[in-house]
């Protein structure tokens, strides 16, 4: 490795940046010490990667999807992990305009072996998450606060409590209230994040291997 363009930083936030490469991206690096390696990689000296721990690090061979919320600061990776299984990982860039270059510099590192593709997701569609995940929280919250202020009572029920004892000892010192009030933030983030993708729903970008 040796040319200028193979190497560039993108600032995460105001500690931590990531750098790329034509076949690495390095991840959550400190912002002074990205600084500095991308300084020795553009002199040649690449002595800088012995020095960042592997799992900050993603060969650019093992990505098989990365999609991204352009209005949003995550990006999100399927990766090959030397086996037919894929894991995922993910990261976040505050900045929206350094998450789109970031995006585009990587695009042209996958060009060859992955297609591209942005997509506006309608209203409708963009809330379908959001909804399940407002449903699911209501359906559990309803369950275990009913758990939770239900006395344990002599027969099948009792049987049934006692293989799951820790679960509903815990339940019953906690309580109802407290369980109806978790799941009563939750549900109202949920609303919130409906309301704001109705309001300005995904672009999303994806880009996957051929």
């Amino acid at each position: 490795m040796t040319a200028e363009w193979k190497i560039e930083s993108f600032e995460m936030d105001k500690d931590r940046a990531l750098i790329l490469t034509p076949e690495y991206l390095y991840v959550k690096i400190p912002k002074e010490d990205a600084l500095r390696f991308v300084a020795e990689g553009k002199q040649g000296n690449w002595d800088w990667t012995d020095r960042i721990h592997s799992k900050d690090v993603v060969h650019l061979s093992t990505i098989h999807r990365v999609t991204a919320n352009k209005k949003d600061s995550m990006v999100d990776m399927d990766l090959d992990n030397d086996s037919p299984k894929k894991y995922n990982f993910y990261f976040f860039i505050d900045e929206s305009e350094i998450k789109q270059q970031f995006l585009e510099k990587l695009h042209t590192h996958l060009n060859d072996s992955h297609t591209y593709e942005e997509k506006q997701v309608s209203s409708l569609k963009s809330i379908i998450k959001p909804l399940l995940t407002l449903l699911v929280t209501a359906a559990v919250g309803v369950i275990l606060a009913y758990l939770a202020s239900d006395p344990l009572e002599p027969g099948t029920s009792y049987k049934v409590r006692l293989k799951v004892k820790v679960l509903f000892d815990f339940l019953t010192d906690i309580g109802s209230v407290p369980i109806i009030i978790a799941a009563s933030v939750i549900a109202l983030i949920t609303i919130i994040v409906m309301f704001a993708r109705i309001k300005n729903p995904p672009l999303l970008v994806s880009m996957k291997r051929k």
